[in-house]
């Protein structure tokens, strides 16, 4: 996430990597900045991570986003859902691919070998989500034959693989496929970072290339195309030496009256084309929504240190509750079943409202009973929930 890109990055400079492979030499290089992120910038990164990572969870909420968004509510409620689920909800994985841009431009700018740099990835991002596919299967297979719900299955061996590894389609454990869109965007990214080096507007231009290619209709490398985009704008901020960058409040509130004034105002059938709907309906919400979240998570600090510090004791967690989330969400929609609630129904806001909470107090409990399962962390092995008492040290 911007966690799930893999490793923090150093907050001091690092001794070069003699295996590393050799930045390119002569005057052409193109120079990079220290490999050294502010203070300020992680934290902000931490705030965010935790912020996005908590909406995010909306959009997946049984019964998922689509319907809770079309839920015959009364307008307050209505009006409750668009904000949460569908602004900030939706615009939560374009701001955790830009952070997750930003940080892995640091790990490459330490002159990590690429090689051990994938390594890292697999470790980090495909065997958690291959591990955290095993009981939403689990808990599939058990809602098909135990209580009749009819769910979809892997059916040929293709279908098996994707289950766990996502080679083609979305793995079991859905809203991990994150963690396989960030570890494709990596690998990309290597090779982007590799001719950037040699030239800047090459390597800016190979990347614009490739993102066209991946807006176009048709699934080429990704299967959200706007992950690569945020990710690659993340990287290229940071290579520029702008990680710190602060978006004004003004161009996210621009950039949502925009996007709101186009949704409502601008009639569908004019669009000339694929690119232009997907820019003006989709890309559109999701750069404002994340602009201003963005904003919000680096002033939060300075509006309230308690806040702050409250965000920061989650977000060891983060990961763990990210994971196990949609596990969760697979079990409270069993039970709704079995209640035969629908979202329709008066008190479904409230069930909607407890899914959140339930949700993170799953993964802490993962986080304390997993804690030493990197399959289970991805080698992101959280903090006791207690801190141990220290000893009294002897007169």
């Amino acid at each position: 996430m911007a966690g799930a890109s893999g490793e923090e990055p150093r907050m001091a400079e690092p001794a070069p990597d003699p295996s590393a492979v050799p930045p390119p030499a002569g005057p052409a290089a193109t120079p990079l900045p220290s490999p050294v992120l502010a203070a300020e910038t992680s934290q902000a990164i931490r705030i965010a991570r935790v912020l996005c990572i908590v909406f995010m969870m909306t959009t997946h909420i049984w019964p998922g986003s689509d319907r809770i968004l079309a839920a015959a509510q009364p307008p307050a409620v209505a009006a409750f859902f668009s904000v949460v689920v569908d602004h900030l909800g939706r615009s939560a994985v374009p701001l955790l691919s830009l952070f997750s841009g930003v940080l892995f431009a640091f790990t490459v700018m330490r002159g990590k070998r690429a090689a051990a740099i994938v390594r890292g990835k697999l470790r980090a991002l495909i065997v958690p989500m291959a591990f955290w596919s095993v009981p939403v299967l689990a808990i599939n297979l058990a809602a098909v034959h135990l209580l009749g719900m009819d769910e979809a299955l892997p059916e040929s061996p293709l279908d098996w693989v994707n289950a766990f590894l996502s080679l083609t389609a979305p793995p079991a454990n859905g809203p991990l496929h994150f963690l396989r869109e960030i570890f494709v965007a990596c690998l990309c990214a290597l090779a982007l970072h590799a001719l950037y080096r040699r030239s800047a507007m090459l390597g800016v231009l190979a990347g614009c290339a490739l993102l066209v290619a991946e807006h176009a209709p048709g699934d080429l490398l990704f299967f959200r195309p706007l992950i690569p985009t945020f990710f690659l704008a993340g990287m290229l901020l940071a290579l520029r030496g702008r990680a710190g960058w602060r978006p004004p409040l003004w161009l996210g509130l621009a950039l949502l009256a925009l996007s709101e004034s186009v949704l409502h105002l601008v009639p569908r059938d004019p669009l000339p084309g694929w690119y232009v709907d997907e820019t003006l309906l989709e890309f559109l919400p999701r750069l404002a929504m994340s602009l201003l979240m963005w904003w919000f998570a680096t002033g939060l600090p300075r509006w309230s240190r308690r806040a702050a510090d409250a965000v920061g004791w989650l977000e060891p967690f983060i990961f763990m509750i990210f994971c196990s989330h949609f596990v969760t969400i697979r079990v409270m929609g069993a039970v709704a079943a079995i209640l035969g609630l629908s979202e329709n129904d008066p008190w479904y806001p409230a069930f909607f409202l407890l899914q959140i909470p339930v949700c993170i107090a799953g993964g802490l409990a993962a986080a304390v009973v997993l804690r030493k399962v990197w399959p289970a962390t991805g080698g992101r092995e959280p903090p006791p929930l207690v801190a141990p008492r220290a000893r009294p040290q002897p007169a």
